[in-house]
């Protein structure tokens, strides 16, 4: 994990450094845990928090039955 977050703080900072834009948007996709639940890896929810990134939308896919 220290590695992930090593990797997001460098990715965003290139991003905010070379590319001009106003927002990063990120999916975060939810699994089935053991009882059957979609839910986020709160590991990543955490380091993206972290990063200071706010979750503003959540989508499910009625065709697919994803939820990012």
């Amino acid at each position: 994990m220290a590695h992930f977050e090593k990797g997001l703080e460098a990715t965003v900072a290139y991003i905010w450094k070379e590319i001009l834009c106003n927002d990063i948007r990120v999916e975060l996709y939810h699994f089935k845990d053991a009882e059957g639940n979609l839910k986020a890896d709160l590991t990543l929810k955490a380091a993206y928090a972290k990063m200071t990134f706010r979750w503003k939308t959540l989508a499910n896919d009625p065709v697919t039955g994803k939820r990012a």
